[in-house]
């Protein structure tokens, strides 16, 4: 019987290969723009964009604007992370008050 749900991937399948393969939008592993505002050139050899292989494999240079895009959005990566874990522990919080007002 074959499941309806996307929890039991075959070996090897990642969400992420699931979403590429659905058309969602992935940031660029070289820029980190999503597909539509990659500011990475073709390469010349294999006609990739955005392939971090491309770089030492086929002599590319990162520009100075994809160093800072990439940094960008590593920066709001973190910014993010760092919201969201103090997202939880004060959510954490609320519920260990909540326990100690009521006697759970």
């Amino acid at each position: 019987m074959s499941r309806l749900f996307g929890w039991s991937y075959p070996p090897g399948c990642t969400s992420r290969d699931v979403e590429e393969a659905m058309g969602v939008d992935q940031p660029c592993d070289v820029c980190g723009k999503m597909a539509d505002d990659c500011i990475c050139p073709e390469c010349t050899v294999c006609g990739a964009q955005g392939d971090p292989k491309c770089y030492p494999d086929h002599y590319l240079v990162e520009t100075h604007e994809q160093l800072e895009s990439r940094k960008a959005y590593e920066d709001q990566c973190a910014a993010d992370a760092k919201a969201e874990a103090e997202y939880w522990e004060r959510y954490a919080n609320e519920i260990k008050d909540y326990g100690d007002k009521h006697g759970e």
